[in-house]
């Protein structure tokens, strides 16, 4: 990505894990640190995103097992079922898979949401920025 990129950040996205229902932590209300130490969880490779990469680094110093999985898709959340491990992903996916249930989790950390294009769009670019400016500012 360019450095030249623009950026419209709508908003931060709370990390959550899905739990698989069948997991003992699936009867918790938040996911503290302590509650995953010694257990593995599942986070998108390293390099994909620096806010995951740096949550997964504060959590493997805490004691917590990671392991990897390529991308986001029904595989890697089959994955979490059929393993019995949390995965990690972000506020906004609860429906994304019938066995697992999302959990926040007690830390602040987030990801950013938004949209990068160029500092030299096309006019549909343009026009689909000023779009997405005006209902953002609403």
């Amino acid at each position: 990505m360019s450095n030249n990129a623009i950026l419209i950040d709508f908003s931060g996205h709370s990390f959550r894990f899905a739990v698989p229902v069948s997991h003992a932590l699936s009867a918790e209300s938040f996911i503290t640190s302590e509650k995953l130490k010694n257990r593995k969880v599942l986070f998108i490779r390293r390099g994909w995103n620096k806010y995951i990469d740096d949550l997964r680094s504060k959590l493997e110093l805490k004691g917590v097992t990671t392991e990897d999985f390529e991308m986001f898709n029904i595989s890697a959340y089959n994955c979490a079922v059929t393993g019995n491990l949390p995965i990690i992903t972000v506020e906004g996916w609860e429906d994304v898979h019938p066995l697992l249930k999302l959990i926040p989790a007690d830390w602040e950390d987030s990801v950013p949401f938004g949209v990068f294009y160029s500092p030299t769009p096309t006019k549909l670019v343009k026009k689909f920025v000023g779009l997405l400016n005006s209902v953002s500012a609403k």
